[in-house]
């Protein structure tokens, strides 16, 4: 296993975490381990601690939106995976706490003799610091507003997902979209372009290999666009109007074959409603 193994391995652990799975969470974490979670002046120093904690009853359930991982190399054997995500908390009453949230996972490789006498080499998390950011002070360039000054949106930022997809962003970074949040796509030669409800994304991927790879997602009705069938509001001549207003062009000679494409698309989501 490599270093840049770690991006989606980590996403994996922690989406999972917060789905009540701590099986890979607890299969990678080393025995003394030491967990900081956001709360102050609180930290769990042993893989003993931490599953006792992550065992206790919550009252909310979680639910994760999009997901950036980005890898920080330090050395051969260490290396910081930093996640960033929108984490919201579902409470009893109904009402909701939306979090930007940071989590850095450090990893270490170290040996491990087997039974046989052989070594192996094995990752390991060493150490997970969470914390939750705060909107910058305009007072300030790098500092936020104080705490007492921040009010949670009581509305959810993100919902269960149906799907999340990794996609390669610039620096060793990967975003795990939700694939309700992306609109449609535009090439940028070797790249694509995402635009998402929550945002402009370039990704180091083109736009045929990822039509390839996620064709129950991404819809491609010309060979320089991508969209998401679920935003199209419309086609009409030679064009697909989508829900942020955008216009994506249709070749003549592809039009009847798309038409009957997106036909069947607003049939099946009508039916289902």
């Amino acid at each position: 296993m490599t270093q840049k193994d770690l991006l989606p391995l980590s996403a994996y652990i922690f989406t999972e975490y917060y789905q009540n799975n701590l099986h890979p969470l607890f299969r990678w974490l080393a025995e003394d381990a030491l967990w900081i979670p956001p709360c102050r002046g609180r930290w769990l120093r042993s893989k003993k601690e931490i599953f006792k904690q992550a065992v206790s009853p919550v009252p909310a359930f979680f639910s994760v939106g999009n997901l950036t991982a980005s890898l920080v190399p330090c050395s051969k054997f260490f290396c910081e995976v930093i996640l960033l995500y929108v984490l919201d908390a579902h409470y009893p009453d109904g009402s909701v706490i939306g979090y930007e949230q940071r989590t850095q996972c450090t990893w270490n490789c170290h040996k491990v003799r087997q039974p046989d006498g052989s070594v192996e080499k094995s990752w390991i998390i060493r150490m997970v610091h969470i914390s939750n950011s705060l909107d910058q002070d305009p007072r300030e360039r790098l500092y936020p507003l104080h705490l007492r000054e921040y009010l949670y949106s009581p509305i959810p930022q993100c919902r269960p997902p149906v799907r999340r997809i990794p996609l390669k962003g610039d620096n060793q970074t990967v975003y795990y979209f939700l694939d309700s949040l992306i609109v449609w796509a535009e090439s940028r030669r070797t790249h694509t372009l995402f635009h998402m409800t929550t945002g402009d994304f370039l990704i180091h991927e083109s736009v045929s290999m990822l039509a390839e790879k996620y064709p129950d997602v991404l819809y491609r009705p010309h060979s320089s666009y991508l969209i998401n069938p679920t935003c199209a509001e419309s086609i009409s001549r030679f064009q697909i109007t989508m829900q942020d207003g955008s216009s994506i062009p249709v070749p003549e000679k592809k039009y009847a074959t798309v038409k009957r494409d997106l036909n069947l698309f607003f049939q099946k989501r009508l039916s289902n409603r």
